[in-house]
């Protein structure tokens, strides 16, 4: 894996107070068309002691979390899939549907912008997630 400086941008629509603007270094791999993202979370994302992996795959993003927070979510524009997040205060069931994907990749970069909603029960939440990866070094 290849050392690189991720920027991650979140807004919950319809909230100024739910902004993430998250900046750390991490590793970024490319593999069989596939692309392996791996940083580790902090206090800002309230997910300290845990790793997360983003592997875009075609037109599908999964993020892995292990640590303190675990959980697999998965996004497919267009699709509804279920994701669960375990914590230390127990399983939080959730839906995710996908509005849009757009990835970008070059020699040094790889980008990507995601446009979701989850629901908990009858409540739905509408995200916009913007990654930004620079490889660093050779």
């Amino acid at each position: 894996m290849k050392e690189a400086l991720i920027r991650l941008k979140g807004k919950t629509e319809g909230s100024t107070a739910d902004l993430i603007d998250f900046t750390s270094i991490g590793k970024v791999e490319i593999k069989n068309d596939t692309i392996y993202i791996e940083y580790d979370e902090s206090e800002l994302s309230g997910m300290e002691n845990t790793v997360s992996t983003i592997i875009i795959s075609g037109d599908a993003i999964t993020l892995n979390r292990t640590g303190e927070w675990t959980s697999t979510m998965a996004f497919v524009e267009g699709e509804e899939m279920p994701a669960d997040i375990i914590t230390s205060y127990g399983i939080m069931r959730l839906k995710v549907y996908t509005d849009k994907i757009d990835v970008s990749v070059s020699d040094r970069h790889i980008a990507f912008d995601l446009r979701y909603a989850y629901s908990i029960g009858a409540d739905r939440i509408s995200n916009h997630l913007r990654c930004s990866c620079e490889i660093l070094g050779n």
